[in-house]
Order: structure tokens, then sequence, then C-alpha cells
């Protein structure tokens, strides 16, 4: 049986990268996601492919959501790690501001 998908915004530094190490060295497929992927891919860890385009390209984020769901089964888990400066509350911003 394999293990449910799980999902890590902010995965390039700090506690998501942290996270990203732990739970793969448990044999957890992930689906990462961060600003810089050069450091994604740094990280080098299996059934972690690396997304094209940045956390702030919907088309590109939709991509990698799809394509690891098809890998590995739909998202199971989510490490919201990701900063983010929105002005105002997050349930009135549009989600075309979210890529600013």
């Amino acid at each position: 049986m394999t293990k449910p998908l799980v999902a890590i915004t902010g995965a390039s530094s700090g506690i998501g990268a942290a996270t990203a190490r732990l739970l793969s060295g448990q044999g957890q497929p992930l689906l990462l996601s961060a600003r810089r992927l050069e450091l994604l891919e740094e990280l080098g860890l299996p059934d972690t492919p690396v997304p094209e385009g940045r956390r702030t390209d919907r088309g590109a984020v939709e991509a990698a959501v799809r394509d690891a769901g098809e890998r590995f089964g739909p998202v199971d888990a989510l490490v919201d790690n990701a900063g983010s400066m929105l002005l105002g509350r997050i349930a009135d911003q549009p989600v075309e501001e979210w890529g600013a």
C-alpha cells in the first residue's frame, strides 16, 4: 500500500524543508511548492516532483497538483507553511491578488 500524498508550501527552506526531509525519509510522496524552485531541486528528495513555474502562477500550481495526483493519488494532507502578506482578510481577497 502506498502512502498518501502530502503537500507542503514554503518547502525550500526552514521548517518547510525540514518537514519535507522528515516525511520523505519516512517514504511519504510529497508535492512541494516554494518561490525558489532551485532550492526545491537541491533537496533531491525521492517521490517529490519539482513543479514547473512559480507558486504565484495559478496555472502552474494547478498543473502540479493534477500531475502529482495522477502519480500518487489526491493530496491527503497540507502543511501550509508559506508566508503571505495580504492586506485584509484572506477570505475577502480576490484569488487574482494572491500572486502578488
